[in-house]
């Protein structure tokens, strides 16, 4: 065993501390090494974030809507509404074909990793809203606008629950997102098997749901004529 030369003392290196975004992204996505994971694992979460990445801004646009006031932007609201079913299911396949992977076992969805433990928790609890939201919002159209007071009661329920649970979503996979949406359509980005099924899976969600976005505009005004006929009969003439 050697010995370190008289007059130098070892000194031990110094903890790196980390700063407060680093432990913002280790908290949003935990450190991992992806050079080994499965090219269909890779898939998975560009074919996730892409159609996330469509989604967050429909759905912003959407949240627009609620601000400047529905009655004003009935027809935009419908339609954004029916616009985003399609994605909304190819997204909620690609996060449970990923979930149903890694429970059972799967390796190379265990070398990926699991989500936040925060998100794990409310990830059920986002799918039911979401799931929630749709369906009051579509049965309320398809009622009509005479009979569907307590489906748009239980639509606005549903959105204010899926606000809270979607932004700690959406804040939690940002970085993940902002990863991983563009993999299949930068030039520059190193291609993964199947990227050609990806891409007409994602273009061609988003083309079924404008062509229900777009049969939903003579729904929402029958739906508006009814409702104001609704209100008018019971309010009655001349009031």
């Amino acid at each position: 065993m050697s010995a370190a030369p008289l007059g130098i003392v070892a000194r031990k290196t110094p903890p790196v501390k980390k700063t407060v975004t680093e432990h913002a992204s280790d908290f949003l996505v935990p450190v991992r090494d992806d050079r080994d994971l499965d090219a269909g694992v890779e898939g998975n979460s560009r074919l996730t974030a892409a159609i996330g990445t469509f989604l967050l801004v429909a759905l912003f646009i959407e949240g627009v809507t609620l601000v400047i006031g529905v009655d004003q932007l009935l027809a935009l609201h419908v339609f954004i509404g029916f616009l985003v079913i399609p994605p909304v299911v190819l997204k909620l396949s690609s996060t449970g074909y990923r979930m149903i992977r890694y429970y059972t076992g799967d390796d190379r969805y265990h070398r990926k990793g699991p989500p936040h433990p925060v998100l794990r928790i409310i990830g059920p609890l986002v799918i039911l809203s979401t799931v929630a939201l749709l369906v009051t919002g579509v049965s309320g159209i398809a009622v009509g606008g005479s009979n569907s007071q307590n489906l748009v009661d239980l639509h606005q329920t549903a959105f204010i629950a899926w606000v809270v649970l979607m932004s700690i979503h959406v804040l939690g996979h940002l970085v993940e997102t902002a990863r991983y949406s563009a993999a299949d359509w930068a030039p520059r980005r190193p291609r993964v098997r199947r990227i050609g099924v990806r891409r007409t899976l994602v273009v061609g969600s988003v083309v079924i749901g404008l062509g229900l976005g777009a049969l939903s505009i003579g729904w929402a005004s029958t739906w508006r004529t009814e409702r104001d006929a609704k209100r008018n009969e019971f309010v009655g003439p001349g009031r």
